[in-house]
């Protein structure tokens, strides 16, 4: 009976009916892969409070922004609000500077004039200095003005 199945096999081989062993194949390609990263910028604002003023002398004042640019994203940040002029009791006003350096010397820009500066992906404290210059003469109460603060990118 053995035989007959080797003769049987031998048969089957013969005639292509025995499938010989299967050996795995590949094929590749590439493919592209792309990604167009624009530019971005947040900001967030703290409020700046000014301590209470008389006229008599210069008041004082500091907060900071915090903006957040992509790495290598150039910006420039200014406040186009004019007159920098708050509001109190019955329409009265009270001036005030905004500027970029502790010594207020170099005042906060209306437009993008001011210093270049360059994102880092990571975020950057700006300081904001207010000064009230002496020998205002208003009524007493409180005074306010919203500032509009823009990152130019």
């Amino acid at each position: 009976m053995a035989k007959c199945n080797l003769r049987l096999l031998a048969c089957a081989a013969a005639l292509g009916l025995v499938a010989p062993a299967v050996q795995a194949a590949q094929v590749s390609a590439t493919m592209s892969v792309s990604a167009t990263v624009v530019g971005a910028c947040v900001i967030s604002t703290a409020p700046l409070t000014f301590p209470a003023y008389n006229g008599s002398a210069e008041v004082t004042a500091a907060t900071t922004l915090s903006v957040t640019c992509s790495n290598g994203q150039t910006y420039r940040v200014f406040s186009p609000t004019t007159p920098r002029r708050m509001v109190g009791p019955a329409g009265a006003v009270l001036d005030y500077g905004l500027f970029t350096n502790v010594g207020r010397t170099t005042a906060l820009p209306f437009d993008t004039t001011g210093a270049q500066r360059t994102g880092t992906g990571f975020t950057q404290s700006i300081d904001i200095f207010g000064s009230i210059a002496s020998g205002q003469t208003v009524a007493a109460g409180s005074y306010s003005q919203i500032v509009t603060i823009v990152v130019d990118f």
